[in-house]
């Protein structure tokens, strides 16, 4: 908004600047009895009214796509929290079995180790590059947390662990949680 004003502001001087020297050449006109500065004046003029509407013309959409853009991704955040929120409530829906567990395992080795390790204690090989420390999912803390938590953590991320909600499916994660589980020793949350 401080640019529209500003362009406006610039805008108006400038047209006032237009009108100063048409005025300037319709009194030389006069004097000297020829139409040919004021003309030339009237000309200017134009021009700069003209670009002067296409500056405001492409402000006013400049402002107008930024708004759009804006009014875009806050509806895609408040979706996007929407269905996280409704995750966390209603919770795991996949059942802790030995089946779950064991593809749970085999995502983990593939995506998760590196960082938090094979055991789970936040020490794999990638971790000691981290300013933050990498989450210890042997800490007992861990089940205070629900799975809906645990799951909007995974498909989000946080610093310094990566968002794969697009890199891996919903069951594949609620897998992950119930190994993840195995780990700490807690039993599946289902909140």
């Amino acid at each position: 908004m401080k640019r529209v004003v500003g362009v406006t502001i610039f805008i108006l001087s400038a047209a006032i600047g237009s009108l100063a020297v048409a005025e300037e050449h319709n009194t030389q006109d006069v004097s000297s009895g020829t139409a040919t500065n004021f003309k030339m004046a009237e000309h200017c003029m134009e021009m700069r009214h003209g670009m002067m509407m296409r500056c405001m013309k492409r402000e006013q959409e400049t402002v107008e796509k930024e708004s759009l853009k804006e009014t875009k991704d806050n509806h895609r955040d408040v979706a996007k929290e929407e269905i996280l929120n409704d995750v966390i409530n209603k919770g795991n829906p996949v059942a802790a079995d030995e089946k779950s567990i064991a593809q749970g395992k085999i995502v983990y080795s593939q995506n998760c180790s590196a960082c938090h390790g094979v055991t789970g204690q936040g020490n794999g090989p990638t971790a000691q590059y981290f300013s933050k420390r990498v989450a210890d999912l042997t800490n007992p803390k861990l089940k205070e947390k629900s799975d809906g938590e645990l799951f909007g953590k995974i498909t989000d991320g946080t610093w310094p662990m990566p968002a794969f909600g697009f890199s891996l499916s919903k069951k594949d994660v609620w897998n992950t949680i119930n190994y993840i589980r195995t780990l700490s020793g807690a039993k599946n949350s289902q909140q």
